[in-house]
């Protein structure tokens, strides 16, 4: 993981002074694999994590990405619910990708084309980038 880090944009989202979000992507060549993103539970339900997702598609477009891809725990339906919204559309099915101390879950794989528009979102508000060095990582 920390070697993917090295090829990834992460940000954060404050609200004063207090981190209620992440997201993670990374580049490969023309896809951005977006790796994570959380909002802390008080906070959800309040249009940040579509925030987040937006900011990120927006970036990602900056760098040329033409796709965009993620995987979600099959039983997560807000999330799913979200994605679809943003245009992902269900790619494939990968069994048994997360491993859970409930035992192994499936993952959906969601995929979708970003075009040029996708570029103008950067409003960044409150996100900010972080340093992704490995050793920087806590």
């Amino acid at each position: 993981f920390r070697k993917q880090l090295r090829n990834a944009s992460c940000w954060v989202l404050e609200q004063q002074g207090m981190l209620i979000g992440f997201g993670i992507f990374s580049m490969v060549k023309h896809w951005a694999h977006i790796m994570n993103m959380g909002i802390a539970p008080g906070f959800r339900r309040q249009g940040l994590g579509r925030r987040m997702m937006l900011h990120m598609l927006s970036m990602a477009s900056k760098k040329h990405a033409r796709y965009s891809w993620l995987e979600v725990r099959l039983t997560n339906i807000p999330a799913i619910r979200l994605y679809h919204q943003l245009g992902f559309r269900k790619k494939q099915l990968r069994r048994k990708y997360y491993s859970l101390p409930g035992g192994p879950m499936d993952a959906i794989v969601m995929v979708k084309r970003l075009s040029p528009a996708q570029r103008r979102y950067a409003k960044a508000g409150n996100l900010r980038s972080t340093n992704t060095r490995p050793s920087r990582m806590r």
